[in-house]
C-alpha cells in the first residue's frame, strides 16, 4: 500500500516504503552518473547506462524489465510504459527507493555546500538555489548541461 510514483509521496513516506520494499524485494540494485559524465553524454544516455549498471549489478537475471518510457538496450526482455509510474507496481517502486537514494546523496552534500540549501532543494532549479548559484558560482557536483538553461545570460 502507498507505493506511487514517487513525485507523488512524501520524504517521511518514501523513506518508509523504501525500506519495506528493499526489506521485500528479490533483488535491487543502483546505478549512479557523475554530473561530468552527464555533461559529457547528456542525461538521456547516461540514464541508460546507469539502469545498464545496476541491472549487472541486480544478483539475478530478471525475465522482464518494466522501465518508464524507455529502451536501455540491456540485452534483456524489456518493456517500456509510459507513465510506468503511475501504472506498474515495480517502476513505481524503482522511483522510491532512487529518490530515497538521491535525497540521501543530496542531504550529505548540504552539508559541504551549505549555502545552496540542497537539503531542501535536492539541486533542482528552483528560485533559491538559483540565486545561490549565481552569488556562489557552481559546485563540482552540480550538472553543468542542467545549469546552463537557467543561468543563459548571466556571467
Amino acid at each position: 500500500p502507498g507505493v506511487m510514483d514517487s513525485k507523488k509521496t512524501t520524504p517521511k513516506q518514501r523513506e518508509q516504503l523504501a525500506g519495506r520494499i528493499k526489506d521485500e524485494a528479490l533483488a535491487y540494485s543502483y546505478g549512479v552518473m557523475g554530473p561530468k559524465k552527464i555533461d559529457k553524454y547528456n542525461i538521456l544516455v547516461s540514464t541508460k547506462v546507469a539502469m545498464n549498471a545496476a541491472l549487472r549489478r541486480l544478483g539475478k537475471v530478471p525475465d522482464l524489465v518494466l522501465i518508464d518510457a524507455l529502451h536501455v538496450n540491456s540485452g534483456l526482455n524489456e518493456n517500456p510504459i509510459i507513465n510506468g509510474d503511475d501504472l506498474s507496481y515495480c517502476i513505481a517502486a524503482s522511483s522510491i527507493i532512487a529518490k530515497v537514494k538521491r535525497d540521501l546523496y543530496m542531504s550529505e552534500q548540504a552539508k559541504l555546500y551549505p549555502q545552496y540549501h540542497f537539503e531542501t532543494n535536492m539541486g533542482y532549479g528552483t528560485q533559491e538555489h538559483i540565486e545561490a548559484i549565481k552569488k556562489y558560482g557552481l559546485t563540482p557536483i552540480h550538472r553543468r548541461s542542467f545549469c546552463e538553461k537557467f543561468l543563459r545570460g548571466w556571467t
